[in-house]
């Protein structure tokens, strides 16, 4: 539901049918006009009229993003590098890892930010170059130039994740900081580990004293 009037006409038909209907809210987060959805800065106030006027069960929400053309290129461009190298997308187990971290934190926006974007793709940031390097002195100078774009746009992705991060700490009067550590302590078993690309984590939003102290 993504107005008063459907929910008010949710709520008439639970009462008539003296049932409890669990709902989900639908948030057009990338406000596009050609999608359904309240928009982001409406949300509070929606949210609280759902559930103190409308009497309704608000178990989440629900959108459907924009679709991200810099993280469907990367694929695009991985995908048909595999192949030249006679494997496939998904064959390796490094490949499951940002959908197994999104799984693990699906509870919770805040823990899924600070994983998803703030570690494994900060760690992007870390390794890649070094690996470009070696890529590149291989000869291999069409791998180069995909990783090259690859950690250009890596750095966006972050700090995307990084301000919508620092927004839902604020909504939630919690220390950024330390709400980030300590979903990583809960949330991530593999533990941060050095070398770090500084520069770039903190052009992403990412401070060196976040992860200083954990590592």
């Amino acid at each position: 539901m993504d107005r008063p009037k459907i929910a008010t006409a949710i709520a008439f038909e639970a009462n008539k049918q003296q049932k409890q209907i669990e709902c989900f809210i639908q948030v057009n987060t990338g406000e596009e006009l050609q999608k359904s959805g309240i928009a982001p800065a409406e949300l509070e106030n929606f949210l609280a009229f759902c559930r103190m006027e409308a009497g309704l069960s608000v178990k989440g929400l629900m959108c459907i993003p924009p679709v991200l053309e810099e993280a469907a290129m990367h694929f695009a461009l991985l995908s048909r590098k595999l192949d030249s190298l006679g494997w496939s997308y998904g064959a390796l187990p490094a490949h499951d890892g940002l959908w197994s971290a999104a799984q693990d934190t699906a509870h919770d926006v805040a823990a899924r930010l600070a994983i998803v974007p703030m570690v494994l793709e900060a760690r992007g940031l870390d390794v890649t170059p070094a690996t470009l390097a070696r890529v590149r002195a291989q000869g291999d100078e069409n791998g180069a130039k995909i990783l090259e774009r690859i950690l250009d746009d890596e750095i966006r992705h972050v700090a995307a994740g990084s301000k919508h991060f620092h927004a839902i700490c604020k909504m939630r009067a919690q220390n950024p900081q330390k709400t980030w550590q300590n979903l990583v302590g809960m949330h991530f078993a593999g533990g941060l580990k050095p070398p770090f690309n500084d520069s770039a984590r903190f052009a992403g939003g990412l401070p060196r004293d976040y992860y200083a102290g954990i590592a």
